[in-house]
């Protein structure tokens, strides 16, 4: 369903598929407050149609959007942002994550990455948040995506807690299919992108390389 008109209008909506018979009930206790909802989308929402197909793994194009830039890539009558990214979602608290560090800067085919990140509710709710942790390939022989999901956590917080989160990831992480189809590992530049959704401008950033042993 694209209704910007309606998001536009509503301080929250509650998008609710085939929850069975209790979905009354359901729905009634989110609601009323009566439940903290934790769920975030599994897809990327769009505003319109015409934005179809739209993922936040799209490969980058030879002109990306730039507001200021007339000839790059966009729409005319509407902005090329979704109306909501993939997992999105709203609660009654309030989580903030901090600190984002990785374990090295450099690493080989036989080295793990241990990514943390720190995680912190800032209401007087407890929740439970979900953390996601995608990675960009910066150059590639082969076009590869804007960013690949490689990881996620779902945190339980009491309120005014905070917890580290913490991801280790292997070289097979950082791997992709070549040209004859075959993994493979190609040295050099990475980003590690966290955050509680696929929302580039919201995401904390870390970089490191792949090096050749």
């Amino acid at each position: 369903m694209t209704a910007p008109w309606l998001f536009e209008q509503a301080q929250a909506v509650l998008a609710t598929w085939f929850l069975g018979d209790m979905a009354g009930h359901a729905i009634a206790d989110v609601l009323t407050g009566r439940f903290n909802p934790c769920a975030r989308l599994a897809v990327t929402w769009p505003r319109d149609v015409g934005q179809v197909p739209i993922f936040y793994a799209s490969r980058s194009t030879g002109r990306p959007p730039d507001a200021n830039n007339f000839y790059s890539s966009k729409y005319l009558d509407c902005p090329v942002e979704p109306q909501f990214p993939f997992g999105h979602g709203l609660s009654f608290a309030c989580v903030t994550l901090t600190n984002l560090r990785i374990n090295r800067l450099e690493f080989t085919l036989g080295d793990e990455v241990e990514v943390r990140v720190d995680a912190r509710n800032e209401s007087e709710v407890a929740t439970e948040e979900t953390i996601f942790l995608f990675i960009h390939d910066v150059t590639a022989r082969v076009g590869r995506p804007l960013m690949e999901l490689k990881a996620w956590a779902k945190v339980a917080l009491a309120p005014g807690k905070s917890k580290t989160v913490a991801f280790t990831l292997t070289a097979e992480s950082f791997s992709f299919p070549g040209e004859d189809m075959e993994v493979m590992f190609e040295p050099g530049a990475f980003d590690i992108l966290v955050g509680l959704s696929a929302d580039r401008k919201n995401l904390l950033t870390a970089s490191l390389r792949m090096i050749s042993t």
